[in-house]
C-alpha cells in the first residue's frame, strides 16, 4: 500500500510540476482598439449605447470556425470591454466628422453582431445604427453596414488591426449616411 501511495504521489507531483513548467508557454496577449482615440471622446456626453452579439461579449478575440461555430480566444483578449472600446471609437469618429454638435440631442443605439476573424484569413464586421429623437421617441434613422477584408498576416495582432479597420469603414459609412439627413 505504501508503494502504491508513493507511486500515486510521485505521479501527481510530476503532473503538477509539468503543468507549472508549461505556464511560461501560455500567451496572455491583450489588444487595444482605442490607442489613437482623442481623450475627449472618453468624456463625451453623447447618449450612445452599443450592444454586442453574446459571443463577442466574452472578452476574447473571436474566430469563426465554421458557418455555425464561433470561438472566443482564451489567451488573446481585448484590454478593455469590447463594447466600450467600439462605443468610444464611434464617438471619436462622429467628433472627427464634426457631426457631434449637430446630433448632440439624439440617442444612438448601435448593435454589432459580427466582429470576428475566420479560419480562412478574413476579417468580418457588421454594425447596425439607430438614431432616436428623444423629444418624441421617434426613430429618425436606421442603417447597417458590413465590411469584410483579408487579414494581412497570420496571428491575432493582424486580425485585430483588420477588425478595427473594418469597423472604422462601417462606422464612417454610417456617418456619411447621417450627413444626408435633413435635420434642423
Amino acid at each position: 500500500m505504501k508503494k502504491l501511495n508513493l507511486v500515486l504521489t510521485s505521479a501527481f507531483l510530476s503532473t503538477v510540476l509539468t503543468a507549472c513548467g508549461n505556464v511560461s508557454d501560455v500567451n496572455f496577449e491583450r489588444y487595444t482598439l482605442t490607442q489613437d482615440v482623442q481623450p475627449e471622446s472618453y468624456l463625451s456626453t453623447l447618449n450612445v449605447s452599443l450592444h454586442l452579439a453574446p459571443v463577442l461579449d466574452q472578452g476574447g478575440v473571436v474566430l469563426q470556425i465554421s458557418d455555425v461555430s464561433l470561438r472566443p480566444a482564451k489567451n488573446h483578449r481585448y484590454s478593455a470591454d469590447l463594447d466600450n472600446e467600439l462605443r468610444v471609437i464611434f464617438i471619436d469618429e462622429l467628433s472627427k466628422a464634426s457631426l457631434n454638435k449637430k446630433f448632440v440631442n439624439y440617442q444612438y443605439k448601435l448593435y454589432v453582431p459580427k466582429f470576428q476573424g475566420t479560419i480562412d484569413g478574413k476579417s468580418i464586421v457588421s454594425v447596425s445604427l439607430q438614431i432616436i429623437d428623444p423629444k418624441n421617441d421617434q426613430v429618425i434613422y436606421t442603417g447597417s453596414h458590413s465590411s469584410e477584408s483579408d487579414i494581412s498576416a497570420d496571428g491575432y495582432g493582424p486580425l485585430v488591426t483588420a477588425l478595427k479597420a473594418n469597423y472604422l469603414k462601417s462606422v464612417n459609412y454610417l456617418i456619411d449616411e447621417m450627413r444626408k439627413l435633413n435635420l434642423k
